[in-house]
């Protein structure tokens, strides 16, 4: 595994040879985890983190009422665990707010579309270029 954390009494995890096969083909892999299992995803890849946030804390207790799965009890858990959440907001690269999804999901696009053209991840072009400088 390469990360595995306990949310609101259920366990979730990332499996390191899953995430290894598809990075060595280049792919962008996106992982919906929470701020422990990003914690532990930097220690042993570099990554970008993106936050989501939602609109507001009202929208986010609206958002888990309307989907009819929680009871007052586990609302509880998951609304306590939202704010530990954002309140480690700014350890991330970026934040997006989840205000209406088309707009959200573009903006991830963007910061997929910005970090492909990060120096650090154009350094093979640099290096191929350089190689055939007489």
């Amino acid at each position: 595994m390469l990360e595995y954390n306990e949310f609101c009494g259920n366990y979730y995890g990332t499996l390191k040879n899953k995430l290894e096969a598809l990075l060595k083909y280049n792919r962008v892999v996106i992982l919906e985890i929470d701020v422990n299992g990003a914690e532990n995803v930097l220690k042993s890849l570099d990554c970008v983190r993106v936050f989501l946030l939602p609109p507001s804390f009202l929208e986010l207790k609206k958002r888990l009422v309307n989907r009819g799965t929680e009871t007052q009890m586990s609302l509880k858990r998951r609304l306590e665990k939202a704010c530990f959440e954002i309140k480690n907001a700014y350890k991330y690269d970026y934040v997006v707010v989840n205000d209406e999804l088309n707009s959200a999901v573009n903006k991830i696009k963007a910061i997929v579309q910005a970090e492909s053209l990060h120096v650090k991840n154009k350094k093979y072009k640099i290096d191929e270029i350089l190689k055939t400088v007489f």
